[in-house]
């Protein structure tokens, strides 16, 4: 591993060890478990099924976003991004998405410079989604002085429109120069033209919209099941995804441990500030995290050894 590598692994390792003492800063884990069982475990499972469900909607999206020149069945899209959360929660620096596009190499023999331009698609329909939702969920909310709504959003929304023209100037101009860059942003290019096919993109969006909903529904009923007020429910969910989606970008262990925590418990700190009764923060966090963490992992692992797929290939390479 690469010197730069190893520092921002034990920089991420440090991070996530801050994240852990937030967590058992005012609670011991007994004391921590024991809030855990209060949930109702009903809400959970069927938050857990909704997780899960959400997967295929996002392999559903991610088949359209691939190139259209190779053939790419909703199974095989669905395999390889169950994969690829997986090896996302056992492997640093978010390696997990390289790892699902390996597993679609070996599941549809689809080229791997090819395909990594759809990630970057990915991600910016998903910042996109961010803003969309919080934009959506504000509108619950009566006091327009909440978190500084308003300012917030404008800023994120300049922002992420100045770095899509920035993205747009570099691969128009890096795709005619020769090499390895000029090609990737070639590919590039073509997906982002593949996308502006009607039928693509009317696909694409409404993927987005519903996945996106998936997870503000999962956040929902966590939230719900250990009672949290139906009053800005909406409005807490959607904040709380925002926020912890943002988490996962700090460095951190595998799969956001400690970061995803530290980051989700001052959010609820602040959201939940007005049920002074909901005293488990910790539990609701642990049980939102856990969610994805293990079933990810298990499912992820399960459709390894069903497909005759090397882990340790997987993670090698």
């Amino acid at each position: 591993m690469k010197r730069g590598n190893v520092l921002k692994l034990f920089a991420g390792i440090f991070l996530s060890g801050i994240g852990v003492f937030v967590i058992f800063r005012e609670k011991s884990p007994l004391e921590i478990w024991k809030a855990i069982q209060t949930g109702n475990i009903s809400i959970i499972f069927l938050a857990g099924f909704v997780l899960i469900t959400s997967v295929f909607v996002r392999a559903y999206r991610w088949k359209y976003i691939l190139p259209q020149n190779f053939t790419v069945t909703l199974r095989r899209s669905y395999e390889s991004t169950m994969i690829g959360n997986m090896l996302n929660n056992i492997l640093p620096f978010r390696l997990g998405e390289i790892g699902r596009l390996m597993a679609l190499r070996q599941l549809s023999d689809v080229k791997i410079r090819y395909s990594i331009s759809s990630i970057a698609i990915e991600r910016i329909f998903d910042l996109l989604m961010l803003v969309v939702v919080f934009f959506f969920a504000s509108g619950f909310y009566p006091d327009e002085n909440f978190l500084g709504i308003g300012k917030r959003l404008f800023i994120i929304v300049s922002i992420l429109l100045f770095l899509t023209i920035i993205l747009t100037i570099v691969v128009f101009n890096y795709r005619k120069t020769n090499g390895k860059i000029g090609e990737y942003s070639d590919i590039l290019m073509q997906s982002i033209r593949h996308l502006v096919d009607k039928k693509n993109g009317f696909r694409i969006a409404i993927s987005s919209f519903v996945l996106w909903g998936m997870y503000c529904l999962t956040t929902a009923l966590v939230l719900y099941a250990y009672d949290v007020s139906m009053q800005h429910l909406v409005i807490i969910s959607a904040t709380y995804l925002v926020g912890a989606s943002l988490a996962y970008s700090i460095p951190s262990a595998p799969g956001g441990v400690g970061t995803y925590h530290g980051v989700g418990i001052a959010l609820l700190t602040v959201l939940l500030a007005e049920q002074p009764a909901v005293s488990n923060k910790e539990a609701i966090v642990i049980v939102l995290h856990s969610l994805s963490f293990i079933l990810f992992t298990i499912i992820g692992i399960i459709h390894v050894l069903s497909l005759n797929l090397r882990l340790r290939e997987l993670v090698k390479k």
